[in-house]
């Protein structure tokens, strides 16, 4: 811990932070505790590049506390260069359950809120298999409760604000480009129920989807998909895909936030794109025509860790599934 910030220099270097981790809307970041830091989930490494990028956007100010499930290392083995679960608690991370939550487990979190200390949390309980932002699935009904903690920290401290701040963490496959988001910090208010923090809970599920970024391959993803889902005639090429892809970022609610390799140089992006989902046999490319495999465009996966492989283009459309204005403006295309 003495060490944290060269250790996580060194990480950075290794993972290639440099040139594939973006931090976008580093304004809006906190730059004092407490806070809570809430966020999506889809990769391993969402805690490393969050916990990075929360300590850049806030000037340096702040290092949180990862909130870890307490079985994740059950079924991994010591090795003689390290013992996972060690190496974790070096890091300071906090664990707690996600089934039988005790209380001894809740009370270091509220406990680090009230010293003036922050801690990073994923809201929606576990890594998303499907790719969605929040997956409701047997034993996950509802997002975690992040306002909790704020509540309780601020009964016996009424004068303490705990920042609720939502982040979000979008991935491009194609071109290995990360993007750790930040929006406005929210507030519980003074003796809220748990109604009133249940309905902040979803908000700041809202929030994250609000301001998850937009990249070509999300878009391409949601092109070839709705095509084959419709039948459609419109015969898929890289020049018309190109053009479709300007006219979406064009017409879309002007407060969705865009990769800027869509305005940079998109061409390049978008061809990135479709080597990727060739690779992977959902696609053929022959000659400036994009032929899609019908069957595996259409392919409804395993709902488990395998989904994203076996189905990365349904695994990419189902995280802006909730942007209704981009599949409108998609479908307007495809369907004149």
């Amino acid at each position: 811990m003495n060490h944290r910030p060269e250790c996580k220099q060194v990480i950075g270097r290794i993972l290639g932070w440099p040139s594939h981790l973006r931090i976008s809307g580093a304004e809006h970041c906190p730059k004092a505790h407490p806070a809570i830091f809430c966020c999506n989930h889809f990769k391993k490494d969402d805690p490393f590049e969050v916990e990075a990028s929360i300590y850049e956007a806030s000037d340096h100010q702040i290092w949180v506390i990862p909130m870890m499930r307490d079985d994740f290392f059950k079924s991994h083995h010591k090795t003689f260069l390290y013992d996972p679960d060690e190496l974790i608690n070096m890091f300071g991370t906090l664990r707690i359950s996600r089934q039988k939550v005790t209380l001894s487990q809740l009370k270091p979190f509220v406990e680090l809120l009230r010293s003036g200390g922050s801690f990073l949390i994923f809201p929606g309980r576990t890594r998303s298999q499907s790719g969605l932002l929040f997956e409701y699935r047997e034993g996950f009904e509802e997002p975690g409760g992040p306002s909790f903690f704020a509540a309780q920290a601020q009964r016996s401290r009424p004068e303490l604000r705990v920042a609720l701040e939502p982040v979000a963490r979008s991935y491009n496959p194609a071109t290995r480009m990360s993007t750790v988001s930040f929006g406005d910090p929210l507030y519980l208010e003074g003796a809220s129920d748990r109604g009133a923090q249940r309905a902040l809970d979803f908000r700041i599920i809202e929030e994250i989807g609000r301001i998850f970024e937009i990249n070509t391959s999300h878009i391409v993803a949601v092109f070839v998909y709705l095509h084959e889902l419709h039948q459609c005639r419109q015969p898929l090429t890289v020049g018309f895909l190109e053009t479709a892809v300007l006219k979406v970022v064009e017409t879309i609610h002007p407060c969705r936030r865009i990769a800027p390799e869509v305005f940079q140089n998109l061409n390049r992006d978008l061809r990135k794109t479709l080597r990727y989902f060739e690779r992977r046999g959902l696609v053929r490319i022959h000659k400036d025509a994009v032929l899609p495999d019908t069957e595996a465009v259409l392919r409804v996966p395993p709902w488990d860790r395998t989904y994203r492989e076996v189905n990365p283009i349904k695994f990419l459309c189902n995280q802006v599934l909730h942007m209704a204005d981009l599949i409108r403006v998609v479908e307007d295309v495809l369907l004149p």
